[in-house]
């Protein structure tokens, strides 16, 4: 068997009737990630803040595009627009994406730093938006679709 860390890389899902969730999904790395899974085959949900909509539905269509190249007939990608700096928002998402039908096997958490500018001289109310969800939001979601995963018995958090 093909071994990566202890890991049997054999054992891997479906991508068919698998889904992959990419949260901050206009940021560079996100994008990228969410255009590889594409090109594995899963079905692609990308997810952003409500500022973010005009940007999030470039990429769901950048999407589309590396989709129809791979060839699946059906249309696996959906983009949702997410509040993660509250329970209420994770649990809405994860909820949607549930009444959807999408078995989520891939979870990239990939959130970012809206501010570019020096730590020092941003306010706290921005630094608190920050934590809340670079690290709140990201163990929130992996709570909630861990628990999915470990019911359909593989699934991998990045």
């Amino acid at each position: 068997a093909v071994r990566a860390e202890g890991h049997d890389l054999k054992i891997l899902p479906n991508p068919e009737t698998r889904w992959a969730l990419v949260t901050g999904a206009t940021a560079p790395v996100s994008r990228r990630l969410a255009r590889l899974c594409c090109e594995r085959g899963f079905g692609v949900i990308v997810s952003d803040g409500g500022h973010r909509q005009s940007e999030l539905a470039i990429v769901a269509a950048e999407i589309r595009s590396v989709q129809e190249s791979c060839g699946p007939a059906e249309q696996r990608v959906y983009a949702v627009v997410s509040d993660l700096q509250s329970s209420n928002g994770l649990e809405s998402l994860h909820a949607t994406i549930k009444s959807w039908g999408c078995n989520v096997a891939v979870l990239v958490a990939g959130h970012q730093m809206d501010e570019t500018d020096c730590i020092l001289q941003q306010p706290c109310e921005d630094l608190y938006k920050l934590i809340s969800v670079n690290v709140t939001a990201t163990a929130g979601l992996c709570r909630l679709f861990a628990a999915d995963m470990k019911v359909h018995g593989w699934g991998r958090i990045l």
